[in-house]
């Protein structure tokens, strides 16, 4: 039998980009927003016990704080799928913190053009006033399978921290090579 969830008012999905064991890896992260909710964010039931280590915890409660979730009449279930189909074995690391406080944001403002956020992927630590900050791994995140996401125009942008400095100069101009 089909499970009885909540069903969302809306949601909107992202590009997330993580890192394997060995190389980065794209993800969807699908954002539902629940009516008479209590301000929570939480996953899915089929990532409710994959382990999420204490600042993947705390990326996500910055994200809450930040878009102020805990003030509205709404829960946000998120979901997080590998393009590869893949299982996720455990979420660790502050990286994923950007892309779901940009996905809060625009899901709580009602701002929802997929072919604009479909484009997007983020990779930063955020605070809880959103002040971002530089991760490690940024170029696994931005290998090989990345690009070729943004090759076949898949993926045009990917926001970082402005501190981030592992970025190859020819990459950070809007006319960037990869990006025609």
């Amino acid at each position: 039998a089909e499970p009885h969830w909540r069903q969302p008012q809306r949601k909107i999905s992202l590009n997330a980009l993580l890192v394997g064991e060995t190389r980065g890896i794209v993800a969807t992260l699908t954002l539902e927003l629940i009516e008479q909710g209590s301000g929570s964010l939480y996953p899915t039931p089929e990532l409710a016990f994959v382990r999420r280590d204490p600042t993947f915890r705390q990326a996500e409660e910055h994200a809450r704080l930040f878009t102020n979730l805990s003030a509205t009449e709404y829960d946000v279930r998120w979901r997080l799928q590998r393009r590869d189909d893949q299982t996720i074995s455990a979420l660790t690391g502050s990286s994923m913190g950007l892309t779901l406080a940009l996905g809060l944001t625009k899901l709580l403002a009602g701002e929802l053009h997929p072919l604009e956020m479909a484009s997007i992927g983020g990779t930063a630590s955020v605070e809880s006033d959103g002040t971002l900050h530089k991760v490690g791994g940024l170029w696994q995140k931005l290998g090989e399978h990345t690009i070729d996401l943004a090759r076949r125009g898949l993926l045009r942008t990917v926001v970082v921290a402005a501190e981030q400095d592992d970025v190859p100069p020819e990459y950070l101009h809007d006319d960037a090579e990869l990006l025609q």
